[in-house]
């Protein structure tokens, strides 16, 4: 059942009356009137289609009578009056075809068309299309002709390309069609349809044949028997659609407009060109204006019938008549005006007696509604006056009693609402302090704190994420953890994923270096969190234990460094004993007068070896038992200077290049003289070897290389915090009970005025796999060092508050970057060294 309120949820209820009362009213007289329509118009266009097939029919037979005749003509004028004799003299194109033969030929001709007295002209080309004969009337219009033979001085002597193409690769026998105008012996234009036959002698063509017909024979047939209205349209084409007579395109019987016309079928019907233009009788009703009735010309007769074919047209004719629709449907059209006035008039009584009707229903229902509207605004105490003695009323009163019971609900609801807003209002407010207590603790938390999901989608983090992650909390809420955590390589392995599916706490701690090449340690700790026996969330404690884990690193160091240290004092104090033995007698034997030369030489090796042992021994001493530090006022750039020149004795004929780039406004500084000018000797002495190393080995290679060492003095400010620690506090604080992270630990802020000292090589470089260690103490890679010149060099920029970095790149050089804070003073570091 169709259920209107649904299909017409727009409609008022006013509206849908009035639609029931029009549509009950005029939907009767509308269907018994289409369908009167649609009878009448069918029976009328049976009516049409009857009279335009009679018609059709008899303007068939006439036409297809009067073109078989014409046929009969060409076909008896070729068998019989041009004999063998001249067909061959045709196709032989003799100039002096025989006279006696060409008037024999000429008066049969004339005798012919006197008696027929249809045509205008008939001639006889050669296959050539010359003409060669030619009887024609004198009188344009084919009345009372005076038919005259042309004399032979008159006939055309010129090809008649037209004839020739019209006739060409046509079989004998055959006969086509083409509607000309030609020229009358007065000079006038004659309207003709032209039959051209083709001459055969011995099955080969040696003529043409054409008969000239007056247009006004055609038409004349054609126009005959119309018994419809003058609108009928009869028409003729041929083959390719062209017209030979279309009643509606002439003017009068001296004028072949159809033919002169460059509408053809095709342009007129488009649709049903194809149609027409079939091998079948039929009829058209559609897809066109008009009512056609169509058919070949020369339709397949039955036996006996008395119009007999022997020959055949080139080209097919085909015959159809029309009328338009309109000027049969007329009628219809008037009674269509007659029937929309009169349900005009009904349906405006309809609306009129509807609106009268549902006038007394729809104000009660907009009083009601005016109430509902006014009582859902809030005013319960509105009572609605409706009197009609009916249900509406009724209806009136169950809506006043329903507007007292919602006013003493509202009341109510009012009142428990007062109270449920002050309870909820103090469990808020109860609940937000809570919160804020443990969020302040939460984000007070070094740790970062994530809650997750089964699905591994991060519900909540801490503040602390991004102190430690990098990621802003907002980011990160709402997604998969795996998707923002493993795209920088933040997390090795997922413990959550671990904790949910073993139900039990994971740990791990995983390694990475961040985007300033620093070296990080994050501890991640995963706690499954239970309800009713099955895990449903993470928490995922995130910590970043690098210092903690560079402290212990340093701590193991020390303990490593201190042991070593007091086993390098305590050998170093008995072998200083032993060397001095040992160079005390050297020296006493060395004195004897009876020593050849050679034994004296080998004395002096001796002596010389004790004098490197002892250096070592002292070296080592110094090292494991700093000195004090002599602080004083001076420049960076003289130190600099005065170490080059140390240097230069040892770049003779080594052909290193020592260039500097030292900035000119150089501030006085807090400088321990002494072992800076050591250090700074120590990095160059390192770089000399190192470029003498790759020299030796490139002279090997037959290679050249540039030998060159570049030293350069900035004054920068820090974009980035620098952190290292100290050498010497690993010895010096080692045992004892409490230390400060400030007695170990370098920290140069983001910010600070610093000087830059680089020192730039060309040499060997470093292997990346020991570029971390060459500050250890006692870690070499020479054959005979041991181990301390870096190691004291890092502890000489250390007790001036500086930071040393290194740079180096196998077989392309090494650099060494030096940060010297500006605010450093003495009393800043330990007053040792």
């Amino acid at each position: 059942m169709i259920k209107v309120n649904k299909l017409f949820r727009w409609l008022s209820i006013k509206s849908k009356l009035i639609i029931a009362f029009v549509g009950l009213s005029i939907l009767p007289i509308i269907v018994l009137s289409i369908y009167s329509i649609i009878s009448t118009t069918r029976k009328m266009d049976d009516t049409a289609i009857r009279d335009l097939n009679h018609d059709l029919t008899l303007i068939q037979e006439n036409t297809a009578n009067l073109l078989a005749n014409i046929g009969q003509d060409l076909q008896l004028i070729q068998n019989t009056l041009l004999t063998p004799q001249v067909k061959a003299s045709l196709g032989k194109q003799d100039e002096h075809l025989n006279e006696n033969l060409s008037g024999i030929l000429n008066n049969e001709l004339l005798s012919f068309v006197n008696t027929k007295k249809i045509y205008f002209q008939i001639k006889i080309l050669d296959n050539s299309a010359i003409e060669k004969a030619r009887v024609e009337s004198q009188l344009p219009y084919g009345i009372n002709n005076n038919y005259k033979i042309v004399p032979k001085k008159n006939l055309k002597q010129v090809p008649q390309l037209y004839y020739l193409l019209l006739a060409k690769n046509m079989p004998e026998g055959n006969i086509t069609i083409a509607p000309a105008e030609l020229r009358s012996p007065d000079n006038k234009l004659v309207p003709v349809v032209s039959f051209v036959m083709p001459v055969f002698n011995n099955d080969k063509e040696t003529g043409i044949l054409i008969a000239d017909v007056f247009v006004r024979n055609l038409f004349k047939t054609l126009q005959t028997y119309k018994s419809l209205t003058p609108d009928e349209k009869v028409i003729l084409v041929s083959g390719d659609g062209h017209y030979l007579y279309h009643s509606d395109k002439k003017n009068d019987w001296n004028k072949l407009l159809a033919a002169k016309d460059s509408v053809n079928l095709k342009n007129d019907y488009p649709e049903v060109a194809e149609e027409l233009l079939s091998d079948k009788k039929g009829v058209v009703t559609d897809k066109t204006k008009d009512i056609i009735i169509h058919t070949p010309l020369f339709y397949n007769y039955p036996p006996g019938h008395h119009i007999n074919v022997e020959y055949k047209f080139a080209i097919p004719l085909y015959l159809f008549a029309a009328i338009p629709k309109s000027v049969i449907l007329t009628t219809i059209h008037r009674y269509e005006i007659t029937f929309s006035g009169i349900v005009l008039l009904f349906l405006l009584i309809s609306i009129a007696l509807s609106l009268l009707a549902t006038r007394h229903f729809t104000s009660s229902l907009s009083t009601l509604s005016k109430g509902a509207e006014t009582i859902t605004r809030g005013n319960y105490n509105y009572r609605v006056k409706i009197e009609t003695r009916d249900e509406l009323e009724n209806l009136a009163d169950q809506f006043n009693l329903m507007a007292k019971s919602l006013g003493e609900h509202e009341t109510e609801i009012q009142q428990y609402k007062t109270h449920l807003e002050e309870m909820v209002n103090s469990r808020t407010k109860e609940l937000l302090n809570e919160k804020s207590k443990l969020q302040t603790i939460l984000d007070n938390v070094p740790s970062a704190f994530l809650v997750l999901d089964r699905d591994l989608n991060i519900q909540t983090a801490s503040e602390a994420i991004k102190k430690i992650t990098g990621y802003h909390l907002d980011s990160l809420l709402g997604k998969n953890c795996g998707n923002v955590f493993d795209k920088k390589g933040f997390c090795e392995k997922c413990i959550c994923r671990n904790a949910i599916s073993t139900n039990r706490i994971q740990t791990t701690v995983n390694r990475k270096i961040d985007e300033n090449n620093r070296e990080r340690y994050i501890e991640h700790i995963a706690i499954p969190i239970n309800k009713d026996g099955k895990v449903n969330f993470v928490l995922s404690v995130i910590t970043d234990i690098t210092k903690r884990k560079q402290l212990e690193n340093f701590l193991i160091k020390t303990e490593r460094l201190a042991a070593t240290g007091e086993i390098a004092a305590y050998v170093a104090h008995e072998f200083r004993n032993s060397l001095t033995s040992i160079k005390m007698i050297l020296q006493l034997i060395t004195e004897s007068k009876n020593l050849s030369r050679s034994e004296k030489k080998s004395l002096g090796v001796a002596l010389n070896s004790i004098g490197e042992m002892e250096d070592i021994v002292s070296r080592l001493l110094n090292f494991a038992n700093p000195g004090p530090l002599n602080f004083q006022e001076t420049g960076l750039d003289k130190i600099i200077e005065e170490s080059i020149n140390f240097v230069q004795l040892n770049l003779k004929n080594t052909g290193i290049k020592i260039t500097k780039h030292i900035y000119t406004a150089m501030p006085v500084l807090f400088m321990d003289i002494a072992h800076f000018k050591e250090a700074f000797i120590n990095i160059l002495f390192n770089a000399i070897h190192s470029i003498e190393e790759k020299s030796n080995h490139y002279k090997e290679l037959n290679k050249e290389t540039v030998n060159e060492i570049e030293i350069s003095v900035s004054k920068i400010i820090l974009n980035d915090t620098l952190r290292d620690y100290k050498i010497e506090s690993s010895i010096k604080y080692s045992d004892s009970a409490s230390v400060n992270r400030d007695d170990y630990e370098i920290n140069l802020q983001s910010g600070t005025e610093c000087l830059l000292l680089q020192i730039a090589d060309t040499g060997i470089g470093i292997d990346e796999e020991i570029l971390s260690r060459i500050f250890d103490p006692f870690f070499t890679t020479k054959i005979n060092g041991t181990g301390l010149g870096l190691p004291m060099v890092k502890r000489t920029i250390n007790s001036h508050g500086g930071i040393i970095n290194v740079e180096s790149k196998k077989w392309i050089g090494t650099r060494f970057k030096i940060y010297i804070p500006l605010t450093f003073k003495q009393n800043t570091v330990p007053s040792y060294i």
